[in-house]
């Protein structure tokens, strides 16, 4: 359930690492309508043979409006918006975010609209697509904000086959999931005792990724070059178009990490503003509306087969969504819960939270109001499908933060940072 491509020389925005490396299963296609403002009430879809198991993700495509990651009028991020309704064979539903996917293969422009879902039983998955526009619609919670268009409405099914309980890593035993005991649970298997390390904290200011960049913080950008002969043939290989560098070193870190019984790793997808500054999924590093409402594809495309590849080794991703620098814990919205951090999420969830070790955490040693950490807490429950784990990071021996979020049901662990000072 693994293809690898290995291109060399190609552009920016073009990525070279497995554009069906996390979507061993059914694909399906959904032709456009005619015109951008009205429903394509005859649009079809088609599912593409194969069928991944259980707890593998299913990646859906639909053939939406042809824009680019820089596109602004609309905006491809946050003036559409993509959901997908699944239907399980028991009756449940669940409703899945969407993002745009550029052409589909990593690349910053196209028509592809994608939404990858993780399904956890066997049988006939049935599912239903809502794609509408307008103004900042893809933050909305509302479901008939903007207007249906092109491809809405667009519906299938596919087969999911049996759990694989030879499969490598977090996909045999299933999602991990807080069950109301001190340890997070896989669904269809065993207790997972955290072993994992909180350092480094830029893990993805990986030289192997497309314009990563050093803006002058204390970190610096990793090569993981003692890692690079850890890397075994047949895991994914891309090379970063800005660099050269491939991803042998990132790769062969996590296949380290597995192999010493490593399973978390905690990492701050956006540190601009905070101590390294060499970490975002935007396209522009600038502290810009602009900046913060687009999205860098091939780069996004890259961290999921990295992020993939984590939880074939058995490892959880430890999303920190925000540091204790000022500079960064204002960088979106100036520190408040609006669009900016909204559709931060959104792309998170969307893009990453079908895997099966997901844990966010919504900041390094919080410094955010009480009434922010619940409406952060609040947006990520309606925009992630899986009840991922939800926790917040303590100052040191700072552990009173937790009293007024005891028992709130939108947390589910502790994050506690604790030292012993010597007599």
């Amino acid at each position: 359930y693994r293809a690898t491509w290995d291109h060399q020389g190609m552009n920016k925005h073009a990525i070279h690492g497995a554009a069906l490396a996390l979507a061993a299963g059914s694909v399906a296609f959904a032709q456009s309508g005619s015109t951008p403002i009205a429903p394509a009430a005859s649009a079809s879809a088609f599912a593409l043979p194969g069928s991944a198991p259980v707890w593998h993700p299913v990646t859906l495509n639909f053939r939406g409006p042809t824009t680019a990651e820089g596109a602004d009028a609309p905006n491809p991020f946050l003036d559409f918006r993509l959901n997908v309704s699944f239907a399980a064979p028991d009756g449940t539903e669940t409703l899945v975010p969407g993002f745009f996917a550029g052409d589909g293969q990593g690349h910053g422009a196209g028509n592809v609209w994608r939404c990858r879902f993780n399904p956890d039983q066997p049988g006939l998955w049935s599912y239903r697509a809502s794609f509408r526009a307008g103004a900042d619609v893809a933050v909305s919670l509302a479901p008939d904000d903007g207007q249906p268009v092109f491809f809405d409405g667009a519906s299938g099914a596919f087969e999911v086959l049996a759990r694989d309980p030879a499969a490598p890593g977090l996909l045999s035993q299933g999602r991990l999931e807080y069950v109301g005991e001190h340890y997070l649970k896989a669904r269809n298997g065993d207790w997972f005792v955290k072993t994992g390390t909180n350092s480094p904290e830029n893990f993805l200011a990986y030289r192997g990724f497309d314009d990563v960049q050093d803006n002058g913080g204390i970190g610096i950008i990793h090569e993981y070059a003692p890692h690079r002969s850890d890397w075994r043939l047949g895991d994914p290989l891309f090379v970063s178009a800005s660099t050269g560098v491939d991803s042998k070193g990132i790769v062969g870190a996590l296949n380290y990490l597995g192999s010493q019984g490593v399973n978390s790793i905690y990492f701050l997808p956006m540190n601009l503003g905070g101590d390294g500054q060499d970490t975002c999924p935007f396209v522009g590093y600038s502290k810009t509306a602009f900046d913060k409402t687009h999205y860098d594809i091939s780069r996004l495309h890259q961290w999921n087969v990295v992020l993939n590849h984590a939880q074939e080794q058995g490892i959880l991703v430890h999303f920190v969504l925000a540091e204790t620098e000022s500079g960064n814990e204002n960088w979106l919205d100036d520190g408040a819960m609006g669009t900016e951090r909204k559709l931060f999420f959104r792309e998170l969830s969307a893009r990453f939270g079908y895997l099966n070790g997901v844990k966010w955490n919504l900041s390094e040693e919080n410094d955010f109001s009480i009434d922010v950490l619940k409406q952060m807490a609040s947006y990520l429950d309606a925009v992630d499908p899986y009840d991922h784990v939800v926790a917040v990071h303590t100052h040191p021996n700072a552990i009173d933060l937790y009293i007024p979020l005891y028992r709130d049901p939108r947390f589910d662990a502790a994050s506690v940072q604790y030292f012993r000072q010597s007599a």
